[in-house]
């Protein structure tokens, strides 16, 4: 069950956050900024980290029932993640973000 806790569900959250706010990054429709693909990126990788709380809660309270409240448990993850690791989440989105967007900008280009 851990799988699914620590992969299966933090690559689920970043899938969905990606297909929902990550067309910008792969498919731009004009020329764009390095920075504003860095911003949208680190902003993807903290709505994955949203998704991922209420999850995460929702398994544990399925694999161990009685042992927490989900509501409780979700406030408890968002809050020590951001506290302990968002910082580096959000370095690593912008990274992933400008990286894509660099990406579609050259393999959108003819003779690239």
């Amino acid at each position: 069950m851990s799988w699914l806790l620590y992969l299966g569900l933090p690559a689920l959250a970043a899938a969905a956050a990606g297909a929902l706010f990550g067309r910008p990054l792969v498919a731009p429709s004009g020329p764009g900024r390095d920075g504003a693909a860095m911003l949208r990126g680190a902003g993807i990788a903290t709505v994955a980290l949203i998704f991922f709380a209420p999850l995460y809660a929702c398994v544990v309270k399925w694999t161990e029932p009685g042992w927490t409240s989900v509501v409780g448990l979700t406030l408890l993850v968002i809050f020590f993640a951001a506290l302990a690791m968002w910082w580096a989440l959000a370095a690593m989105g912008g990274l992933v973000g400008w990286a894509l967007y660099r990406f579609s900008l050259r393999a959108g280009r003819p003779g690239a």
